[in-house]
């Protein structure tokens, strides 16, 4: 009872005398929501928006930009509580005077953590009820908004517990301000830099790896999850949408227990004596090295390796990675120890840490573990998914959009392949091949990777990048088109109402732009539809004739939201109802249209000279004429030499195009004049190697 009482002395004490708090955090809280509120209506304002634009966008505000404002300041209180609550465990007069206390640690520690929520809680809920009332004013307010504004108030405390308890945490291990400082640091930063270390190391020295976007990292490395600065990062994208946020607010919740614990307890069975010292226990000091230091010289020898060039990457890497070790080990020795004498010392450590860095670096520099020649079982794969994204050309398939009572929705996707042996037995092939495909600068004939997600029945999802053929990749589209998916989501745009659309251009072979009339878009739109959909499998893997982009204004998205959609889509030959339209234009559909005036080109490559050469023979422009296609319709599935720079002009031009070459449909003369460009130059040029291997396999035949 006399602890009690004499804790609840203390608490309004210590209250009356840190006002400057809860006041300090209120002004942060003050300009986080009503002053940014107010500021955001104004401008809205000043934008002329109507009504319903403004309730939309104040309804946003409410679902991203005060949760980034308030999670800066959450951030700055949960600092500010926390060394304010535990500061004096770094001095041991302090530490004499409050543990000789008629108070028991587990009391004073929830005591201190009891004030450090209130100073939060209280200027917060003010403040944002202060921001409702401003909206409210202005005619903005619902059950709806005050909802949402609780579910703030929640995710903000539950980032706030985490956090301060981290700071509690590190307070409590260490026992001087550098060493807290240092940890608090760590805790906070070492999800991140740890995966970009691994981010870096993959990038490097797996030849399949890809991140393919921001978000998927973000949502395949779990470190990011334990880190409080990333992980607000990743549920403001989740809560502003509303979708899948509320299994991170638990995570986050859970976190914010498990530190608790560990403070609490690391707190409790602090000795007295530890304060000044740098680590309070010294495991946690043993293990904090190894976390610090095996990271700290992969990151070192990633880092030489990345910045130097020619054929001493290895070396540079491997001395990285000594340096890296030996210096971080030695500067957390003279920290612990607080005495640059003993700046070799933990010789054991040392060792044990090195052998580790020895370990992981071997691991990552000649993928001992597998990771380029993963394929899953067969009968263990449940699909097969396909991002064409890069391989489409203009088209740039990233989004498709779904309707849902008259509003359209834009996601990501990927195109799920028909599962067959064939196809697994394709696939495994290119798996194969990627080693001898990545020697050297053979990869350039296999330009524009493919982006494979396996997904197993067990529901473990990997993705690999892979360098394939043209033809490889035919086999792989096929495969995708035969599920009746790939289509509905690649031309989905096209769903959206016509009244909508806002433009659509043509862009012709002769890379020439022109503006389809309004009177004529219905019936193009119309033509295009039914061409796709009676087109076989064989006209889309084609080499387009024209290309038509869609351009989509105002279109109603979720939440009464308007957006912006743009589209693509190549013309094939095949595609009769649609050309038939675009002939009425007078525009070329086809290189055989087209009179060619002269071509300039240059050979390309490492060490062969780019001298430009003019080309003005009818007859051989008539033979090239047939390889060229424009650079806007270049897609993954056509085998594109692209070691041949072409510039080509058109009679009646003023100014020349820039064209690919088609490999398959090069002239000889073309191909000789390559020939000897390397020759010359003391390299080999493709169709050189692919004469001799020619001449290999009928030699053994």
């Amino acid at each position: 009872m006399k602890s009690k009482t004499f804790l609840n002395n203390s608490l309004r004490s210590r209250v009356k005398g840190q006002l400057w708090i809860p006041i300090l955090l209120a002004i942060g809280f003050f300009l986080a929501f009503p002053v940014a509120g107010i500021m955001s209506l104004e401008n809205w304002d000043g934008y002329r928006y109507t009504a319903e634009q403004i309730a939309r966008c104040y309804q946003n505000l409410w679902k991203d930009g005060f949760v980034l404002s308030g999670a800066i300041i959450t951030f700055a209180a949960a600092f500010i509580n926390g060394v304010n609550g535990f500061w004096y465990l770094y001095s041991s007069e302090k530490v004499d005077f409050y543990h000789c206390l008629p108070v028991k640690r587990s009391r004073m520690f929830w005591q201190k953590v009891t004030a450090g929520i209130g100073y939060f809680l209280i200027p917060y809920v003010a403040m944002e009820f202060l921001a409702v009332c401003v909206g409210a004013l202005r005619g903005y307010f619902s059950l709806a908004l005050m909802g949402m504004a609780l579910k703030m108030l929640f995710v903000h405390l539950v980032l706030y517990l985490w956090s301060y308890f981290c700071v509690v945490l590190a307070i409590s291990l260490t026992g001087n301000l550098l060493m807290g400082g240092l940890m608090t640091a760590g805790i906070f930063l070492y999800g991140p830099i740890f995966g970009y270390i691994m981010e870096a190391s993959k990038i490097n020295f797996f030849q399949t790896y890809t991140t393919n976007n921001s978000i998927q990292w973000n949502q395949e490395y779990a470190g990011l999850s334990f880190s409080p600065l990333t992980m607000i990062s990743i549920l403001r994208n989740e809560y502003s949408t509303g979708q899948g946020y509320w299994k991170n607010i638990l995570l986050m919740l859970l976190l914010a227990v498990i530190v608790a614990a560990a403070a609490f307890f690391a707190y409790k069975k602090r000795p007295m004596e530890t304060a000044g010292k740098s680590m309070v226990y010294r495991f946690v000091g043993i293990l904090v090295e190894f976390m610090i230091v095996i990271p700290a010289g992969l990151g070192t020898g990633i880092l030489f390796y990345m910045l130097s060039g020619g054929g001493k990457k290895d070396l540079w890497y491997v001395l990285g990675l000594v340096f890296g070790t030996l210096l971080i080990h030695c500067l957390l020795q003279v920290i612990y120890k607080l005495d640059f004498r003993k700046f070799f010392d933990a010789k054991l450590q040392l060792v044990l840490t090195g052998a580790c860095v020895a370990l992981a670096a071997l691991v990552f520099r000649f993928d001992l573990l597998g990771y380029d020649a993963y394929l899953p079982e067969y009968e263990k794969l449940e699909k097969i998914e396909v991002s064409w994204s890069v391989l489409s050309g203009r088209e740039n398939i990233n989004d498709k959009y779904e309707e849902k009572d008259g509003t359209f929705k834009g996601s990501d996707w990927w195109s799920e392949a028909e599962k067959s042996s064939d196809l697994y037995e394709d696939i495994r092939y290119i798996v194969e091949k990627q080693e001898e495909r990545n020697q050297g600068e053979s990869y350039e004939n296999y330009a524009n990777p493919i982006t494979l997600k396996y997904t197993c029945s067990s529901g473990k999802t990997a993705v690999r990048k892979y360098w394939a053929s043209a033809e490889e990749k035919k086999e792989i589209l096929r495969a995708c088109d035969r599920t009746g998916e790939y289509r509905k989501n690649k031309y989905s745009f096209l769903q959206i109402p016509s009244e909508y659309l806002k433009s659509i251009n043509c862009d012709y072979i002769n890379e020439e732009s022109y503006s389809i009339p309004q009177k004529e878009r219905e019936a193009l739109l119309e033509a295009l539809k039914q061409d796709i959909e009676d087109a076989d499998t064989e006209t889309l893997l084609g080499i387009p004739a024209a290309g038509l982009s869609f351009n989509y204004s105002n279109v109603p998205g979720t939440d009464g939201e308007q957006t912006d959609v743009w589209g693509y889509a190549y013309v094939y030959p095949e595609y009769e109802r649609t050309l038939a339209i675009l002939k009425e234009t007078g525009y070329p559909l086809s290189m055989e249209e087209i009179d060619i005036e002269s071509v300039k080109y240059s050979v390309v490559g490492l060490r062969v000279s780019d001298e430009e050469k003019y080309l003005t023979d009818r007859k051989a422009l008539e033979e090239l004429k047939k390889a060229l296609i424009p650079y806007d319709f270049e897609t993954g599935w056509i085998d594109i030499e692209d070691r041949i720079f072409v510039s080509v002009k058109i009679a009646g031009d003023r100014n020349e195009s820039v064209y690919y070459l088609i490999k398959d449909r090069m002239p000889q003369f073309m191909k000789d004049e390559v020939e000897k460009e390397y020759e010359k130059n003391g390299e080999q040029s493709p169709y050189f190697t692919e004469d001799m291997v020619e001449a290999e396999e009928s030699w053994i035949d």
